[in-house]
């Protein structure tokens, strides 16, 4: 059974093994890139599921617009 839960911002993939949780992840990848979605969007920082008691979880953070840091990066249209 998968779990997939949206909290607003963070998206928690959980299943009963690792591998589980990397194949979701692998699944809502491919249907983000289907729908136009940027893989980008999804923080996913060091992509490993963490155990909780019996179940694997992995969070991702959905990232929203640019950061002030990245923002100055970017070239203004002349």
């Amino acid at each position: 059974r998968y779990r997939i839960r949206n909290h607003g911002d963070t998206i928690t993939l959980q299943a009963n093994s690792a591998e589980r949780v990397l194949a979701v992840l692998d699944v809502l990848q491919s249907k983000l890139f289907r729908r136009g979605v940027s893989l980008k969007a999804l923080d996913l920082g060091d992509k490993e599921p963490k155990p909780s008691g019996k179940i694997y979880k992995l969070v991702c953070p959905l990232k929203e617009g640019l950061t002030r840091e990245v923002a100055k990066k970017v070239p203004r249209p002349s």
